[in-house]
Parts: structure tokens; sequence; C-alpha cells
């Protein structure tokens, strides 16, 4: 997180009928963010704030969405980023896409590329 709100696309799920939870956890995998959302909800912005209201310090951070039936977790996914690519860049011997959020990604973790609207 670099201060700026994040949007992400939240997948459709298998599991009908479950509760949808976002959850954000810092880098050493410590929750410090969740919400339960609407079902069918697609899009979750998250402004770097935690749960308990403080502001979430610089870093990487794992969003994840949950989807939970009988208070268990059914099934996790990750949420889709929609992000403009500012740059491709080589990055500790690796060649990353810089992303207009600031966030650098792997190519081989982008699902499409489509033409930039106007």
């Amino acid at each position: 997180f670099e201060g700026k709100a994040l949007e992400y696309r939240v997948p459709a799920s298998g599991v009908p009928g479950a509760q949808v939870e976002v959850s954000i956890a810092d880098a050493n995998g410590k929750a410090i963010y969740n919400e339960k959302i609407a079902a069918g909800t697609s899009v979750f912005t998250w402004d770097g704030k935690t749960t308990s209201g403080g502001t979430a310090a610089n870093g990487d951070y794992k969003v994840s969405v949950n989807y939970i039936t009988d208070d268990e977790v059914a099934e996790t996914k990750a949420p889709i980023v929609l992000a403009k690519v500012t740059e491709a860049r080589l990055v500790d011997s690796s060649v990353k896409l810089a992303l207009a959020n600031g966030a650098f990604v792997d190519p081989a973790e982008v699902l499409a590329v489509r033409e930039a609207s106007e």
C-alpha cells in the first residue's frame, strides 16, 4: 500500500449462497482488515484503513476474497486488479510490469490485456 485507494474486481464464486469477505493481510500474514461485502458485489475499494480504523503503513499486503458458508471458509480466491501498465522494468533479475498504482506484477499473472479507453 502506498497511500492511494486500490480498486479490485471480486471474482465469482462456485459456492452457492456463500457470504463474501475481503481480507487484507500484511507481509507477515496477519489480517489487518476484514470486511463482509454483499454477494454479487463486483468492485471493492480499499483505502488503506485497518479494521480498527488506523491507516496501514506503506508496504506489501495480500488481498484475498473468502467465500464463507456455515461460518467456515469454503473457498478463497485472489481478487482481480484492473490497472494501467506504465512500464516494464527489470526487478531482481526478472521482468516486472509497473502499474499506475505503484504496484509491480509478474507478467505471468496477467489474465487479459485490453485497449486503453480514452
